[in-house]
């Protein structure tokens, strides 16, 4: 299974807050490992994306049209996603959106569905 960047909220033994990020399998085994810390999450979320940089005026409609483009041959064809995605983004010339189809095949393979992942 892949891991999954959380985002949490938590408060120690004092009631003192704590707030940060953290790579796990799951959300239980997130919760798990800050609960082995001292700390009782108080919230645990899959990294929210808008904390990941892309630099504005980087990715064009039109390369959101040919990207769209591929998404619909990969589907017509029963290519794996994430597999498909990450093709795509080896083959990709802008740093920039090969980073975002990178991100949008690490969170499909982490099982987050594809509306959630764009």
């Amino acid at each position: 299974m892949s891991a999954t960047t959380y985002d949490y909220r938590a408060i120690d033994q004092d009631g003192a807050p704590h707030n940060g990020r953290l790579t796990a399998a799951s959300e239980q085994e997130a919760y798990r490992r800050l609960a082995a810390q001292g700390l009782t999450p108080t919230t645990i979320r899959v990294e929210s994306r808008s904390t990941r940089p892309v630099a504005v005026g980087s990715i064009t409609a039109q390369d959101v049209a040919a990207l769209t483009r591929e998404l619909s041959v990969l589907l017509e064809t029963n290519i794996p996603l994430a597999r498909g995605l990450v093709s795509i983004a080896e083959h990709e010339e802008k740093k920039a959106l090969r980073a975002v189809i990178m991100d949008v095949a690490g969170m499909i393979e982490a099982g987050s569905p594809l509306s959630v992942s764009l």
